[in-house]
C-alpha cells in the first residue's frame, strides 16, 4: 500500500511556509518567493521591496509613488538600467539573501522569468464564434 504524503501550503504575513502532515519538521522551511531585477555588469539580483540595499544599491521608482517602472542603480557602478514591473523576475530566494535584499544567481534563483509566462491568444479559439452564435439562435 502506497502512502501519499500530503502537503498543505498556508500564507503567512507576506512569504509562504511548507507544512507536512506526515513530516512536522518540515514546518520551519521557509520558501520565499520574491519579485527581483538583476544588473547586467555584475549579476547581482536585487529584490524590489529591498531598496536601499546595504552595499549602496538603490532601486527607485521612476516617479514617486507609482510602481510601473523602476530605475536600478549598482554599486558596481553598472549604468543605471530601467525595469518595468513587468520585467520582473519571480525568484526564491535563499534566506541570507532575504536577509540581505539581495545576492547571487546561486541564492537567489528564478523560478519563471517574465518571457515565460503563460499567455493565451483567444482569438485562436473564438475566430468563429459569430458563426456559432447564429447557429444556436
Amino acid at each position: 500500500m502506497v502512502m501519499l504524503e500530503v502537503i498543505q501550503v498556508g500564507i503567512v504575513a507576506d512569504h509562504f511556509q511548507c507544512q507536512s502532515v506526515r513530516k512536522p519538521d518540515l514546518a520551519s522551511v521557509m520558501l520565499r518567493i520574491r519579485h527581483c531585477v538583476e544588473c547586467s555588469k555584475c549579476l547581482t539580483r536585487y529584490l524590489v521591496s529591498c531598496s536601499p540595499y546595504e552595499n549602496g544599491s538603490y532601486l527607485l521608482p521612476t516617479i514617486k509613488g507609482c510602481r510601473d517602472e523602476y530605475i536600478l542603480y549598482c554599486c558596481c557602478k553598472a549604468p543605471a538600467s530601467r525595469w518595468k514591473s513587468s520585467e520582473f523576475k519571480s525568484c526564491e530566494v535563499s534566506t541570507p539573501a532575504f536577509e540581505r535584499g539581495y545576492g547571487t544567481p546561486e541564492e537567489i534563483m528564478v523560478i519563471r522569468s517574465p518571457q515565460q509566462e503563460w499567455s493565451v491568444d483567444v482569438s485562436r479559439y473564438l475566430s468563429d464564434w459569430k458563426s456559432m452564435k447564429k447557429r444556436r439562435a
